[in-house]
């Protein structure tokens, strides 16, 4: 078991999942942002709105149900719709792609 923590103003963090390499992807809860995605990797959790290129304005991604061994992560936003981000070649940074 390992606390992972929160990110910064979060009150609490759920993980969701984890691959091969100890990476876990999950949300957080804040009491004035709602949920947030999040990616927890080497030691530190990263908000995925941060992470994600060309993220629409009119979306936040509010939890991370999955990540593969290949590190893509499906994570869904507050407007009902699911990505597949898929990583650049420096790590942590994840590039979005929609889900068909």
């Amino acid at each position: 078991m390992l606390d992972l923590g929160v990110t910064e103003g979060a009150v609490e963090s759920f993980a969701m999942g984890v691959n091969a390499s100890d990476q876990v992807v999950g949300y957080t809860l804040s009491l004035t942002n709602g949920n947030r995605a999040f990616l927890h990797s080497g030691g530190t959790m990263y908000d995925l709105n941060s992470l994600v290129q060309d993220l629409p304005t009119t979306e936040v991604l509010v939890d991370a149900p999955g990540i593969n061994d290949q590190r893509q992560i499906v994570a869904n936003s507050g407007n009902s719709r699911a990505y597949l981000l898929t990583p650049m070649q420096a790590a942590p940074a994840v590039t979005m792609l929609l889900l068909q």
